[in-house]
């Protein structure tokens, strides 16, 4: 063709051997062809070349041709470019969906190389406009299994149905199939408008029933909340209630929520005794938008107190503001002081234990004058122990305890083996061993919250199986009784006896030290020294 060599064609084709067909006999007719190896391609190289027609595979990588069509119709510098689709598709559906991505004609694979050319022709001539511009008419279509609307050009219809008679006819198909095909589509429009007319009737049933749903549902809220044996309230953050339940009502003394909102009117001062509450009652709801378990004293309308258990929310704005504060609230007087009295109890029993395990201690120092305070140290020692390694509060009550006892099966032993200042013969260290079994058995009837009983027998036990009286080994011990038998060690040595001078600290943690991970835990020993090497810690 004469004019044909000024035109720029961009072929978008992932396939390299029909692109170099198409390519050469699109060349062959004289025009510039400019390839590219899918959509995402095509972009690019349409912003270089400016061509006057784009010819584009369907099925390409990256970007397909549907896809690349899309984006190049919603680019203003760009959508008045037409397209043009080849697919191996002839399938309504799949027409109808390139008649949504924008594109103006399309060919279908295996095309007839005399009809492409004077396609291309007539349309880089302008015979056949690509868009009029013309209003769109809306067209319900499903594509994928999902039914929408698509807005299409009158004229890109008639485009693509003059593309659909050609194509038929390239194919040898007669005009009565054209006739068919075309009335396929008509009746295919036609029954997208009729589910959409179904799809409408279904949305608006659906939604009266959503209606009726959220009527009976804040119906039975206005049950729940007249009906609910805890308070449930709201309030402002300024400070004000704005609504109650009656069960709140009642709770505080009114006989009414118009007299309650009528009697405070200041949250912080007339509802609280201690104003403080509120302020961390706000800050924790304004942080975390949530609060459990919230107690407070709170002023009822004859001025008596009571105790109140608060589960509530902040209710936001679509800003972030708080709108309000909403919860349920319950009385728990009564629990609080049956709570107070548990803790009075609990505490006399804590004495009562504390000063019956001191006095056990002191009957087992008035046999042995020798080893006076020993038990009191050796449980000084060893909570410090476990402090250092982390244990919890109540573990360091346990360990008092526990040094206190270690030795209370000494209590059978004569006292003077415990006080012979020579070396014991084999009746007598046997004698002096059989305290921690005997211990054992003295406490084994007593329920303590702690491993004593355990403790009481395992403390002269060695990681390597040496102690006694079981001979245990390692993990078998129980950390507590490694804790125990350290300090017991060190203060022992660092003490006097009856059978040799006191040896001091010094010697006393070269010895653990040498017998760490052989004797003594390897934690318990580093812990015990660095108390005293870095904690400046003493005996006393």
């Amino acid at each position: 063709m004469k004019n044909s060599a000024q035109k720029r064609i961009l072929l978008a084709e992932d396939s390299r051997s029909q692109a170099k067909i198409l390519a050469e006999t699109l060349e062959g007719d004289g025009y510039v062809v400019t390839l590219a190896e899918d959509g995402l391609a095509g972009l690019y190289k349409l912003m270089e070349t400016k061509p006057q027609l784009v010819i584009s595979d369907v099925w390409m990588p990256r970007m397909n041709g549907y896809e690349f069509c899309r984006t190049l119709k919603n680019d203003q510098d760009l959508r008045n470019i037409p397209v043009i689709l080849l697919t191996s598709m002839s399938d309504v559906e799949d027409i109808v969906k390139g008649l949504e991505a924008g594109a103006d004609y399309y060919i279908t694979k295996p095309y007839d190389k005399n009809i492409l050319l004077a396609k291309v022709a007539t349309i880089l001539s302008g015979a056949v406009p690509a868009s009029t511009g013309d209003a769109r008419m809306p067209v319900e279509i499903k594509t994928n299994g999902k039914a929408h609307s698509v807005l299409l050009e009158p004229q890109k219809v008639v485009n693509f149905l003059l593309s659909t008679y050609e194509n038929l006819l390239s194919q040898n198909r007669d005009l009565t199939q054209t006739k068919i095909e075309l009335k396929k589509l008509n009746d295919h429009l036609e029954e997208r408008v009729r589910e959409k007319t179904g799809h409408l009737e279904k949305e608006i049933a659906e939604r009266k029933k959503i209606q009726d749903a959220l009527t009976e549902s804040e119906r039975r809220y206005r049950g729940i909340f007249e009906n609910a044996v805890e308070g449930i309230f709201q309030s402002t953050p300024e400070g004000r209630f704005v609504n109650m339940n009656p069960a709140y009502v009642r709770m505080l003394g009114y006989k009414s929520l118009q007299e309650m909102l009528e009697g405070i009117d200041d949250i912080s001062t007339q509802y609280y005794v201690d104003p403080g509450d509120r302020d961390h009652f706000m800050e924790v709801l304004e942080l975390q938008g949530i609060i459990r378990e919230f107690e407070a004293r709170v002023y009822k309308k004859d001025g008596s107190i009571i105790w109140t258990s608060v589960n509530a929310r902040a209710v936001k704005d679509r800003k972030g503001d708080i709108l309000y504060y909403e919860g349920i609230v319950e009385d728990i007087t009564e629990s609080k002081k049956t709570e107070d009295a548990l803790k009075k109890s609990f505490e006399h029993l804590r004495k009562t234990l504390d000063g019956t395990v001191k006095a056990l201690a002191t009957t087992i120092e008035m046999r042995d004058p020798y080893t006076a305070g020993h038990q009191r140290r050796v449980a000084q020692l060893a909570c410090a122990i476990t402090k250092e390694m982390g244990f919890p509060e109540d573990a360091l009550e346990g360990m008092q305890v526990m040094g206190f006892l270690h030795d209370i099966g000494k209590i059978v032993v004569p006292a003077e083996i415990l006080s012979k200042p020579g070396a014991l013969n084999d009746l007598e260290f046997n004698m002096i061993k059989a305290h921690a079994q005997v211990g054992y058995n003295i406490l084994k009837g007593i329920e303590f919250p702690w491993p004593v009983n355990d403790v009481v027998l395992q403390h002269h036990e060695r990681l390597n199986g040496s102690g006694y009286p079981q001979g245990l080994m390692k993990e078998n011990i129980i950390i507590e009784a490694r804790v125990l038998a350290v300090a017991d060690v060190v203060e022992s040595m660092a003490s006097h006896r009856p059978y040799r001078p006191a040896l001091g600290i010094d010697k006393a943690l070269e010895e653990i030290a040498q017998k760490r991970g052989i004797l003594y835990d390897e934690d318990v020993v580093d812990a015990c020294v660095k108390l005293f090497a870095e904690r400046s810690f003493k005996l006393e």
